[in-house]
């Protein structure tokens, strides 16, 4: 199962080459997205339009979307703590070691001191 980063939400949005391709790919092997994901997707200006928004929340919801816990809470202000990564990576990060997943991102360089996460980048980048 492989947690997506919010980066390559915004690269499908946005029509990046090879990003949608890429999503199909892996998502047969299971794809989410952490609940800050979400946040940090609609906090974009393009959200304040209602169309776009709901395309968005549409597109959003092909997701298995995965909870924010006070267990991953924790793990996540000590990734914080301990990595000095910004607190939404470090939920994502948390996020994907509570549940065994892989994190898909671009930013690899954000997530690669985490001690025991998995990490994909992807290949149209």
């Amino acid at each position: 199962m492989y947690l997506v980063d919010t980066d390559i939400i915004i690269d499908v949005l946005r029509g990046f080459e090879g990003s949608k391709e890429f999503l199909l790919k892996i998502a047969q092997e299971g794809i989410a997205i952490s609940t800050i994901t979400v946040a940090e997707i609609i906090s974009g200006k393009e959200s304040r339009d209602a169309v776009t928004r709901e395309k968005i929340l549409r597109f959003l919801r092909n997701f298995e979307i995965v909870p924010l816990t006070m267990e991953i809470s924790v793990v996540a202000g000590e990734i914080r703590r301990d990595y000095r990564i910004g607190i939404a990576d470090a939920v994502i990060a948390a996020t994907a070691l509570n549940y065994g997943m892989t994190v898909v991102t671009g930013n690899v360089k954000h997530f690669e001191r985490v001690k025991g996460l998995k990490l994909l980048k992807p290949d149209y980048r």
